[in-house]
């Protein structure tokens, strides 16, 4: 392998005269990386999957593209409960829906465009990759992928859950950025277009592609690169004008998706993280055993490792001295990038507010894993320049890591199951009943789907909606739901032919003493032994809460148990006693009231 010129200022492997890149090492590579994608699609082929939750909402939104395209992105815990907001942009919607139609309009064909999405990422980050920094960056950043796909997790990679979608994309992004401080000006309109799908798709990447965006343009306007600034405006525009037609076409007593938004996170009164909660959370990721190479499980208000911490920054600290040393100044301006977005990074944190979980901050993954990159890319060419010879060694290191991670990602990925099966079988179980109930209400007529459930967030209630949809049927949601199931599957009361109930919960016992309603299916997903461990947990958990002084969240079956799992003042021991509880479910009943 050749090193690649990355010590002459002013000009790199990126200029527009560079030789075109082999395709044959980046085919081989690339095809590595995608094995557990693979191995992932094929898994859960076998799943008979109905999505619910976020998965059916995100089915939803592309199952009703043609018919009234979406706007804006996946709905989110943003802004109040009457006006739900959404993720700023449909770019996740645009990129599923070709896999969508050609696989059949399937739960299983949304999980197949997840995986291909992630496997372009993937090619075009291993091209950009050896465009930037030759055969050394192409196989550093190739592990750096394989680690990325087997520390998240075969789930992410063909999950249709919005804050998996960036995670690959934003380390294209960041090689982007880094591109247009190698004077690359080409490579501006892609940051802008790969940025603006990590926004659109999750609103937790927004200050960091928004603080490194301004950095790309500004480098382009000191280099008076017109005509690559004019294709950025364009592309922009383009790109950002479904969520601005949106807004600019709210009507009545819905503001608009972007003021939401900007009211959203420039209103709130709760407490935010702070900068000490932001610097563990950093030490929680940026460590030598963070979750970019151990895999998840660490949530960002966890312990971190501080020592792993201080001795990555140490390693990170060492190697831009010996790169500084040896004048390699695309690993130097590459080190910079990655430094300035962790002090974005650690300023974004302190602003957050709410509960912290890990998928608001996945991004910290990518940009650990890009760290651990540049580290071993720049001692690689340190090496290198002394010592020639000494490159096929590092290479067949490098490729031993690349096919650990490649084998334990796809060992991983051959039990990846499809997201909730536990509700999926419970949609499953509801839905022929209530198809069979509204038929013969009237085929032809609009059904309200209501729903409440104190274990899933409502997710049965969305997958039943989806559903029937799939079957023919004209099915909507009250119009506080428009930001789930989109603005025209909003229905009012009055509209419909008849309403129909899905319950999960203490709002079962209500519903069955009312005589206007009609119950038309039941589903208990626990056998005998479960049920009896539900029993059992809620009466330790009540015992608890009681001695806790928490006495307005018992009995927990009459309660949200997702409300007393987030409940801050609920103890830790009793919270895993809750989510016990949760993962065994309690009975789901469909009930059908007819309004017409």
């Amino acid at each position: 392998m050749t090193a690649a010129p990355v010590a002459v200022e002013g000009g790199s492997a990126g200029d527009d005269d560079a030789p075109a890149p082999r395709w044959r090492p980046v085919a081989a590579l690339a095809a590595a990386v995608c094995l557990p994608l693979l191995v992932g699609v094929v898994a859960v082929a076998g799943d008979d999957w109905h999505p619910t939750g976020d998965m059916a909402q995100a089915e939803l939104h592309v199952r009703g593209f043609m018919a009234d395209p979406p706007l804006v992105g996946a709905a989110g815990r943003l802004g109040p409960l009457d006006h739900q907001g959404s993720h700023p942009g449909p770019s996740m919607w645009f990129l599923l829906l070709p896999t969508y139609r050609l696989f059949g309009q399937t739960g299983w064909a949304l999980e197949v465009g997840v995986a291909v999405v992630a496997a372009v990422t993937v090619v075009g980050t291993l091209l950009l990759a050896r465009r930037r920094g030759g055969d050394a960056l192409l196989v550093v950043v190739a592990v750096a992928l394989a680690a990325l796909v087997r520390a998240n997790g075969p789930e992410v990679f063909v999950d249709p859950w919005n804050p998996w979608l960036p995670v690959l994309p934003f380390l294209a992004f960041m090689l982007l950025v880094w591109s247009v401080l190698e004077d690359d000006r080409w490579a501006l309109p892609w940051v802008l277009a790969v940025g603006t799908h990590c926004v659109q798709s999750h609103v937790g990447y927004a200050p960091l592609v928004g603080a490194l965006g301004v950095l790309a343009a500004a480098w382009a306007v000191r280099r008076r690169w017109w005509s690559a600034l004019a294709l950025s405006g364009a592309v922009t525009f383009v790109l950002w004008l479904p969520p601005l037609v949106e807004q600019l076409g709210a009507r009545g007593d819905h503001p608009g998706n972007l003021r939401i938004l900007w009211q959203h996170f420039t209103r709130s009164s709760e407490p935010t993280v702070g900068f000490g909660g932001a610097l563990r959370a950093v030490a929680g990721e940026l460590a030598v055993s963070g979750p970019w190479l151990v895999g998840r499980g660490h949530q960002p208000t966890d312990p971190p490792s501080w020592l792993g911490f201080v001795v990555l920054l140490a390693v990170w600290a060492g190697a831009a001295g010996v790169g500084w040393r040896c004048r390699l100044l695309a690993p130097l301006r590459l080190h910079a990038v990655l430094a300035l977005a962790w002090v974005v990074a650690l300023a974004s944190m302190a602003r957050v507010f709410g509960e912290f979980f890990d998928y608001v901050i996945r991004w910290a993954t990518t940009l650990a894993a890009l760290v651990a990159a540049a580290i071993v890319w720049t001692l690689w060419e340190a090496f290198a320049a002394r010592r020639p010879t000494g490159r096929r060694p590092a290479t067949g290191a490098a490729i031993g890591l690349l096919a650990l991670a490649v084998v334990a990602g796809s060992i991983a990925a051959v039990r990846v199951e499809s997201s909730g099966l536990r509700n999926s079988r419970i949609v499953a179980a509801l839905t022929p009943a209530v198809a069979d109930a509204v038929a013969a209400i009237d085929p032809d007529g609009r059904f309200l789907v209501r729903w409440e459930d104190s274990v899933s967030l409502n997710a049965t209630g969305v997958g039943v909606l989806l559903e029937l949809e799939r079957r023919g049927y004209r099915v909507g949601a009250d119009p506080l739901q428009r930001a789930a199931v989109l603005p025209h599957r909003a229905l009012l009361a009055g509209e419909a032919t008849a309403v129909v109930w899905v319950v999960v919960g203490p709002a079962v016992e209500r519903l069955r003493a009312d005589r206007t309603v009609e119950e038309v299916a039941a589903v208990d997903p626990r056998n005998r032994e479960e049920r009896g461990r539900s029993a059992a947990l809620a009466a330790s958990i009540d015992a608890a809460l009681g001695r806790a002084g928490l006495d307005e969240l018992t009995p927990v079956l009459d309660q949200s148990l997702v409300g007393v799992a987030l409940d801050r003042r609920v103890p830790v021991e009793v919270k895993a006693q809750v989510e016990e509880l949760l993962d065994l479910g309690l009975p789901a009943v469909a009930f059908v009231e007819v309004t017409r």
